[in-house]
């Protein structure tokens, strides 16, 4: 049994709902690494100060929580562009309704390709990872000259 359009219509809104809150999700769970990380770093170096005989072993943590927020915002930045290009593909039904008309099963279940990923700008993330990375380096200098 074929389903009519605007029941493929439903099902490819619901998916776009859902895209949209696994978009949502994403994006806050960069801004809840960095709101860990930075804390992190100060406190890091607050303790270095009060422990100057841990300095190093504190230097290597330093390190350590950098390198776990460098892998953290990659990770979760490539998850990201993923959910993004599939909300762009539930949304290339909506603006070409043509695809409506085929199958969906071949069209919508696809492997993300080149083309749907056209589009997706995360500025707003570079600036945070920039951020970030710089108060690291920041603290990883105080402890040095310290």
């Amino acid at each position: 049994m074929a389903l009519e359009e605007k029941d493929k219509l439903a099902v490819v809104t619901a998916l776009m709902g859902h895209d949209r809150a696994e978009v949502r999700e994403r994006q806050e769970a960069l801004f809840k690494a960095t709101n860990s990380v930075i804390p992190g770093f100060i406190a890091i170096a607050a303790f270095s100060v009060a422990q100057p005989s841990l300095k190093w072993v504190l230097l290597v943590g330093q390190f350590l929580l950098l390198a776990l927020y460098l892998l953290v915002f990659f990770t979760f930045r490539q998850w990201l562009a993923n959910a993004r290009a599939c909300l762009n593909i539930r949304e290339s039904f909506i603006k070409n309704p043509q695809l409506l008309a085929d199958d969906l099963s071949s069209t919508l279940l696809r492997p993300i390709q080149k083309s749907d990923r056209e589009g997706i700008r995360d500025d707003h993330l570079w600036f945070l990872f920039g951020l970030t990375l710089f108060s690291g380096l920041v603290m990883i200098v105080f402890m040095l000259v310290l």
